[in-house]
This record gives structure tokens, C-alpha cells and sequence, in this order.
């Protein structure tokens, strides 16, 4: 496919220093909820082994909040963790005629981040492959198909996602009553495609709400999917996120449970 096969090219270089001229301001209300994003992310550090001593890792952005928090928390951690390790970005372009990947590609670059660009052409490959019933998985699946292979010729051996609680939550009710499994999306994942790269999800115990608090603190310039073909949500997603808000309104600590 041609998604698959396309050439990462490199954006940006590693620049010292650039994540401390960008961090939040000491006593800001983005710096809070950055602090609080990074307890629920140490919490979650003491269970599962995401980050360890030497790791490569590197962070998939989409242009949305959540890819963009997860960045910032991952280099604040390496700006204080215990165990050394470095941080680079990638933007896997989908062949969007709208798609800006390039300020995608920008945020990671102001951070001082190592950053890739990969102009794979998956809109063509959905419409060959047929999208009509469930065109986001299918695009999220050939997009993790570019990244489990680009990822490990890059030199990272660790891929970040920015799924967040929520997503874990829905998507373990989904598989429950749509496909009749119980799974969800561990904090820590090996794909099991051969030379694929370990997965980690730092935000997987960070509330939606709480990462739409912080991208609205810090005034991200949030960037559109641009997709031109799926302008309706997805069904059976859609129906777990309504049936989720009703069953919250009348048990507030549903989603912690």
C-alpha cells in the first residue's frame, strides 16, 4: 500500500533548550494543570513500565489536544525524571488535500524536538480498500501501520500515543458489545507484528476533560483532520459516548470506577 511504503522525512532537528522557553510560566494555571496531568502520568509510571533508562521515544501527532498534551508531558518528565531519555515527534501526513501536517510538524519543532514528517497517501488507500462502514478505524489502522514501521528505522524504539482514559473506556465497551471480547487499550502494548515498536499510552489514565482543560489553558492552535470522507461519526463509537454522559449524569464517579 502506499501508505506503507512512504519515506519518513526529517522537519526538524533536536534543539537544547527549546521545551524551557516553551514550558508553561511558573504559577500560571496552564503550569497547574500541567502539574496535574503529570500526577496522574507518575501514577501511572509507579504500575507500568512506559519510560525506561536510555529509551527512544517517539511521540505521534495528530494536530488535536490530545497528541499535543502528551508531548508536553513527555518533556517535562525528561526534564525531571529519574531516568534519562529523549523524546521525537512524527506526523503521519494522510494525503489530506487540507491537512496542514506542516504545523503539525511545527508545534514538536518550537519544542526542540526532533521531528518527522511521513506523506503517506491513505485517503486513496481507504477508497481502494472500501471505507463505508467504519472509515476512521480503517484510517487509524493504516496510519499505525506506518508507524510501527517507520518508528524502529528511525531509531525509536517506543511509539507514544495520545489516547487518553476515556478513549480506553469506550473502547472496552465497544469490544464488549460489539465484538464480544473484553480488551482495552493497555497502558503499555507489544504489537505483534514482527520488528514493531513497543507502544506506550502516557495519558491512559488522564480524563478527556482534564486534557481539554490544559490545550485550553495553554491556547494550542489546534489542527483539523481535514478528512474528506468521513463527515459522521462513527455509529457504535458514538452511542458509547452518549450512553457514557447518561449513565455520568447520574453516577458522577462512573468513569473512575
Amino acid at each position: 500500500m502506499a501508505g506503507e511504503r512512504a519515506p519518513a522525512e526529517r522537519v526538524h532537528d533536536a534543539r537544547p533548550g527549546g521545551w524551557k522557553r516553551q514550558a508553561p510560566r511558573r504559577g500560571s494555571e496552564a503550569a497547574r494543570g500541567l502539574r496535574g496531568l503529570q500526577r496522574r502520568v507518575g501514577e501511572l509510571l509507579a504500575e507500568w513500565p512506559l519510560i525506561r533508562e536510555g529509551d527512544r521515544i517517539l511521540a505521534a501527532l495528530s494536530g488535536g489536544k490530545d497528541s499535543y498534551a502528551m508531548l508536553e508531558v513527555l518533556l517535562s518528565l525528561q526534564a525531571k525524571a529519574p531516568v534519562a531519555f529523549d523524546v521525537g515527534a512524527i506526523v503521519v501526513d494522510p494525503g489530506f488535500p487540507d491537512f496542514r501536517a506542516d504545523d503539525v510538524a511545527r508545534f514538536a519543532g518550537e519544542r526542540g524536538v526532533e521531528t518527522y514528517v511521513v506523506r503517506a497517501d491513505i485517503e486513496t488507500t481507504m477508497r481502494d480498500l472500501g471505507w463505508q462502514k467504519s472509515p476512521c478505524a480503517l484510517c487509524a489502522r493504516l496510519r499505525r501501520g506506518v508507524l510501527y514501521r517507520v518508528a524502529p528505522d528511525l531509531g525509536y524504539p517506543t511509539l507514544a500515543l495520545g489516547h487518553h482514559a476515556d478513549d480506553a473506556l469506550e473502547t472496552v465497551l465497544m469490544n464488549m458489545f460489539f465484538n464480544g471480547h473484553l480488551r482495552g487499550l493497555a497502558p503499555v502494548w507489544q504489537p505483534a507484528e514482527p520488528g514493531a515498536p513497543r507502544v506506550i499510552r502516557p495519558l491512559a489514565t488522564c480524563f478527556e476533560a482534564d486534557v481539554e482543560a490544559y490545550a485550553k489553558q495553554r491556547a494550542f492552535h489546534l489542527v483539523d483532520s481535514a478528512c474528506p470522507i468521513c463527515r459522521v461519526p462513527e455509529t457504535e463509537r458514538l452511542a458509547i459516548e452518549h450512553w457514557l454522559i447518561e449513565l455520568s449524569a447520574e453516577h458522577p464517579r462512573l468513569r473512575q470506577s
